[in-house]
């Protein structure tokens, strides 16, 4: 599946929940979401590009492999993921064929819909709240953020990475 999104730094949380009730998004629900990222020792899947990613959100576990999809004015990446039944069986069985854990994160996410767009707000302990707007176009995110009274300028094609990098944390 490909992604298309982009991340908005520093949202009044307060505010855009009343801007996303305001223009009919429907509020999905919130919840802790726990990842854990995976890497061969050498790193050849971020050389190559590619995250493998275990994640809890809330009762769900979603194993999934992401990779970039050359440059894009926007974050746009070829998206597997799956359901899987076990969080803490399908990390054993990443160690054991020797992936390493190379990042665990654990944030409060609230989700919205709006149309085929999808609205995170999330939260990492240290870090402002900040946004991500996934659609299945670039033209329909840029939308959806002015629609929530965002400029174009204000979206970044960052990852998780990029923003732990931008305040600091390691």
């Amino acid at each position: 599946m490909r992604e298309i999104e982009a991340k908005i730094l520093e949202v009044d949380r307060k505010k855009l929940e009343a801007e996303l009730r305001r223009i009919g998004a429907k509020k999905i629900g919130e919840r802790k979401v726990e990842s854990q990222f995976f890497d061969f020792p050498k790193d050849s899947l971020k050389r190559k590009g590619m995250v493998l990613r275990l994640r809890l959100d809330g009762k769900k576990t979603m194993l999934a492999v992401k990779k970039k999809r050359g440059k894009a004015r926007l974050k746009e990446l070829d998206e597997f993921e799956v359901e899987v039944s076990d969080f803490g069986e399908v990390r054993r069985m990443l160690l054991l064929l020797g992936l390493k854990e190379t990042r665990a994160i654990t944030k409060r996410r609230t989700s919205f819909k709006l149309g085929r767009a999808g609205i995170e707000i999330d939260k990492i302990p240290g870090i402002p709240c900040f946004a991500e707007i996934e659609a299945p176009s670039e033209k329909q995110v840029v939308a959806v953020a002015k629609k929530l009274g965002f400029s174009e300028k204000q979206l970044l094609p960052w990852n998780m990475f990029d923003v732990l990098r931008h305040y600091g944390k390691k």
